[in-house]
């Protein structure tokens, strides 16, 4: 499902120009751009997902983000992989005191030049390093998750309990309220009345001019919360992305009626809590609802902009460049845009993601032994549905090698020279008999002894061939292609892999030779033999003492090169 031509208009939709007539070879030069370019973040930057703020590096293989549309200004929950690249080169950074980021080269930014100030929808998509030097990023404030109508009244409650509340040590249903300020009472006294909860008060004990207001939340209050916790240690029950709008309205109203402070002289609302979790939550909340929150100056604190913001100003002064090696991740959105912030006490910002090639999918029925069956199904970006030996009787078919090999002594999961003469003749026999005489119990058990299928199964061999059809994105597809069809792959997977290459060439043409040129035949070199190759441009031998011994047989094999 898709093309070549698919592939460019998705790529081409993240700058506007999705519907614009292109030639062939204009097509092919932007596949060949976008293999040879990644569009990646920093691990220590934060992504905005539907459960809050979170550093590329913790997030899981698949999250859910909160992707920003500029047209409409708001944010949607979209389900989406994780990409994760191996880097070794110079980032592109940018820092001042409000915002930071550090991506690779041609990521692609989401940017509105000094020349286009006026101009409302100047905002453009621009490589990283090409991007111009003055101008404003896009701050996050204003985009919200669409929604309408009043705060949920039990949600209130709930988070005016995860603020102030706590739970009563003699009943586990029950929670108390110590409070002094006469808004507090009154907010949480008028919530008592619209929901029809009782409650009971009393003079505090520990200070003169505070009261103790003591309840029993109804269920509807409850599955907010967890029962028990100490006040530092208080949490939300549930997802907040499994919440409705009207209850995330209810949540953040309740939170900062309770902990919440509203500044007199500016469009801020300060949240403070001892609790990590409290302040992520609201966090996420106000981003929700369209406010942009981050930590404040003090490590409880976390401030929310509840007012109009200008953009966040660019100058050539903060602009850079940092080497970094090791991991780099992004996520293909559908509208080619992220929330994005360097740190946690720095302003979100809307910026690029990667790849089109997700948007281009690919299914297949495939009849392969069990052993390169449970190979392949270790990529876990693909979608397979297997046959199953619980409903059917597998057919009398077993993968039986044409030649047998020894152990490998510098491979622990390889396999040396092939066995020659009697000794290969004797264990092919005895792999054929083993396999026949497996056959014969299998039939009986089933046909001869009642055995049902699902425990007869158990005496099958690995290979024993099985079916699935399987479902996944061209993007995965070449990463499979990539690690399956290297010569250091097991022969039998490699063979459905090269055979997988045919029907990608086949069905996307042009990406398959961008793919040859920029993955399968391109070669990545550590900085170790690097700087090999430097030694070697300038007449001098070429110091290997840092590689391993497989990788200086490839370095030696790669530039032809005897061992010295």
């Amino acid at each position: 499902m898709g093309s070549d031509a698919s592939i460019c208009r998705a790529a081409r939709l993240s700058y506007g120009r999705a519907d614009a007539e292109r030639t062939s070879a204009e097509d092919e030069r932007l596949i060949r751009y976008l293999l040879r370019h990644r569009h990646c973040y920093h691990p220590s930057m934060e992504v905005l997902t539907a459960d809050g703020w979170k550093r590329w590096d913790t997030c899981g293989e698949r999250e859910t983000f909160l992707v920003p549309n500029p047209k409409t200004r708001t944010l949607t929950k979209e389900h989406l992989r994780v990409e994760v690249f191996d880097a070794d080169e110079n980032m592109v950074t940018f820092r001042n005191s409000r915002m930071s980021f550090s991506v690779t080269p041609d990521h692609r930014m989401w940017f509105r030049p000094k020349s286009r100030m006026g101009d409302v929808d100047g905002y453009q998509i621009y490589p990283a390093d090409s991007t111009p030097r003055c101008g404003h990023f896009d701050p996050v404030q204003g985009y919200k998750v669409f929604g309408a109508g009043a705060p949920d009244p039990s949600a209130q409650l709930a988070g005016f309990i995860l603020g102030d509340g706590s739970w009563v040590q003699t009943s586990v249903n029950q929670v108390c309220f110590h409070l002094k300020k006469p808004r507090k009472k009154s907010y949480l006294l008028d919530l008592l009345a619209e929901l029809g909860i009782d409650h009971k008060q009393r003079k505090s004990a520990t200070y003169e001019d505070a009261t103790v207001y003591t309840i029993s939340p109804p269920e509807s209050v409850l599955r907010f919360l967890v029962k028990g916790e100490r006040a530092a240690e208080k949490r939300l029950a549930v997802s907040p992305s499994s919440l409705e709008y009207a209850e995330i309205l209810g949540l953040w109203d309740g939170l900062v009626n309770s902990d919440g402070a509203v500044k007199k002289d500016r469009p801020q609302i300060q949240f403070s809590s001892a609790s990590p979790h409290l302040r992520s939550l609201f966090s996420v909340l106000s981003a929700y609802i369209g406010y942009d929150a981050h930590a404040a100056s003090t490590e409880i604190n976390v401030t929310a902009h509840t007012g109009y913001r200008t953009t966040l100003e660019a100058r050539s002064q903060y602009w850079g460049r940092t080497h970094h090696s090791g991991r780099v991740y992004c996520a293909t959105t559908s509208t080619g845009l992220l929330v994005v912030r360097g740190n946690p006490d720095e302003f979100g910002f809307v910026c690029g993601n990667t790849s089109p090639f997700e948007q281009a999918v690919i299914q297949i029925h495939v009849k392969l032994p069990i052993f390169v069956a449970r190979q392949w199904m270790r990529h876990r970006t693909w979608s397979f549905n297997e046959i199953s030996a619980r409903y059917s009787v597998l057919p009398d078919e077993v993968f039986v090698p044409t030649a047998l090999h020894e152990q490998s002594l510098d491979n622990k999961q390889g396999r040396g020279a092939a066995l020659t003469g009697d000794a290969a003749a004797a264990a092919l026999g005895g792999m054929r008999y083993a396999l026949d005489v497996v056959r014969a119990v299998y039939s009986n058990l089933i046909l001869n002894r009642g055995v049902s299928r699902e425990e007869a199964r158990a005496v099958l061999p690995v290979a024993q061939y099985t079916e699935f059809v399987a479902r996944v994105d061209l993007h995965n597809v070449l990463h499979f292609l990539k690690l399956r069809t290297d010569a250091h792959a097991q022969a039998e997977i490699r063979a459905y892999a090269d055979a997988l290459a045919g029907i990608v060439a086949e069905l996307f043409p042009a990406t398959y030779r961008a793919w040859v040129d920029y993955s399968r035949d391109a070669v990545t070199l550590t900085r170790a033999e690097v700087e090999a190759v430097r030694a070697m441009m300038k007449g001098c031998p070429p110091d290997l003492t840092n590689l391993s011994d497989r990788e200086r047989k490839a370095f030696l094999a790669l530039f032809q090169m005897e061992q010295p």
